[in-house]
């Protein structure tokens, strides 16, 4: 019988929901990711609002998967 894999938590990376068992229950579980705002989108919202972007493409990082911080839930 095949013994189930703990994958730590510095080992979950990337944006795919990754299966692993939970350390204390010992149950398979499926992470979820959630995208949020984080400083690097205010910054690049600031940087474009600054080399002239006033016409709302200051906006277009918060439209944008990549430019948000990805957020891991069991």
């Amino acid at each position: 019988m095949a013994q189930p894999v703990f994958v730590g938590a510095s080992m979950i990376r990337g944006n795919n929901p990754v299966q692993c068992t939970c350390p204390q229950c010992g149950k398979q579980i499926v992470t979820r990711i959630a995208k949020k705002t984080g400083i690097l989108t205010w910054l690049i919202c600031a940087g474009i609002a600054f080399f002239g972007g006033i016409f709302g493409c200051c906006l277009i990082p918060f439209c944008i998967d990549a430019c948000k911080v990805s957020i891991i839930f069991n």
